[in-house]
């Protein structure tokens, strides 16, 4: 028998699992500004120099080809003599780029893409205790869009579906009974549910996921103190102090160490304002801690998990990590936010992919198969996942 409520759910279902297949695909492309945060954005920026240089127009410098060789393994490249790779060798200290064999040739092309289309994001104001981390908008408008689209699909499609009703029961009536309105549909009420719950449990399971994280999070904190002014390159009107010279701990133990009053006031006993003339005030809460005994009450801007466990000394000192690596160009920071999002995914992609100073390092002393396997050119160079760095119990208590 003919039933009104299927001549509309059909095409709808059929346009629901159209448009699913159609998403399915165009979210397994290539994720390239994913891929780049995950391997690139701890030495590269696309709109100025970091660790090595700015990668906007990089394809005006050379061509795909060139690249993917470079990316995979830049050391082979500069070996074969190539003027432009030796060049950027030495440009940069002669300091090596991290090897990727394992990125596929469309996944450098997937970062390559997002360079080009990459605008810098635009600054907005943080409160005390509030997150910046900017939400990834872009699923959920594509969600509401497919939702709006569903709606109207469905009302065209029904007042077609009607109208043809209509048409039939005037030549013929009570041949066909009216449509069964949308809130007595079962069927159809039964698929907005399912959606709902799939919408729910997706939102639950992404915001459990993304819980504990805080990337961008730029807190207020009590002194006004600029990481740009105190550690900045001197030619930046910066004066270059060693981030060691005031977080002591960074070298010695899992703690990087928030300065002491005493640290900061082994120069402010003597300077009471900046060149400029500005910063009297925000010096003078220093001297009145000093005075009254009483700690300044930073806030804490980079937070790890309980369970979680992590070493400065064995980072820094042992793995010879730069601070920037995790921390973003903290010489830069007028006020200082969370760079990285410190997730176990980010981490354990950082033990993939970055080389430890293996050689000639106490530490790794031990590793004897990967010292001979290194002298015997089996390798070029040795990774925290080559020494068991993926191992739950290697961070996890």
């Amino acid at each position: 028998m003919y039933k009104p409520e299927n001549a509309v759910l059909k095409p709808i279902l059929a346009l629901f699992f159209l448009t699913f297949i159609v998403t399915k695909f165009s979210f397994a492309a290539v994720d390239g500004e994913a891929i780049f945060k995950n391997n690139c954005s701890s030495c590269h920026k696309i709109d100025e120099k970091m660790t090595g240089p700015a990668l906007k127009d990089v394809e005006k410098r050379r061509d795909r080809a060139w690249i993917h060789k470079w990316v995979h393994n830049s050391a082979a490249v500069v070996a074969s003599g190539d003027d432009y790779a030796v060049k950027l060798f030495n440009d940069y200290s002669k300091t090596q780029m991290t090897q990727f064999p394992n990125l596929k040739d469309e996944e450098i092309d997937g970062i390559l893409d997002y360079i080009k289309t990459y605008k810098p994001p635009v600054a907005k104001a943080t409160t005390a205790g509030g997150d910046a981390k900017e939400e990834n908008g872009d699923s959920l408008y594509f969600l509401a869009l497919l939702f709006i689209i569903f709606v109207v699909v469905y009302l065209l499609i029904g007042k077609v579906n009607r109208s043809l009703i209509s048409l039939v029961n005037e030549k013929q009536p009570g041949v066909l009974p009216k449509p069964i309105p949308l809130y007595k549909n079962r069927r159809m009420l039964g698929f907005l549910g399912i959606l709902a719950v799939i919408f729910i449990g997706w939102r639950a399971a992404d915001s459990a996921v993304d819980m504990g994280r805080s990337q961008g999070y730029t807190p207020t904190q009590p002194i006004k103190y600029s990481h740009k002014l105190h550690a900045g390159a001197v030619e930046d009107g910066g004066m270059a102090i060693d981030c060691k010279y005031c977080h002591v701990g960074v070298e010695k133990g899992k703690q990087a160490g928030i300065p002491t009053v005493n640290i900061c006031m082994n120069c402010h006993k003597a300077v009471g304002e900046t060149v400029n003339g500005t910063g009297k005030e925000e010096i003078q809460k220093i001297r009145d801690a000093y005075t009254s005994g009483k700690p300044v009450e930073w806030i804490r801007i980079h937070n790890l998990p309980d369970h979680v466990f992590f070493s400065h000394a064995q980072h820094v000192k042992a793995g010879g990590l730069e601070c920037q690596t995790c921390h973003g160009e903290i010489q830069k920071m007028e006020i200082v936010s969370q760079n990285q999002p410190l997730s176990m995914s980010w981490c354990i992609n950082c033990h993939r992919e970055t080389k430890v100073l293996f050689n000639d390092n106490k530490y790794y002393a031990m590793y004897e198969k990967l010292h001979q396997d290194m002298k015997d050119g089996k390798i070029k160079g040795v990774t925290e996942a080559m020494m068991g760095g993926l191992e739950c119990q290697k961070c996890h208590y």
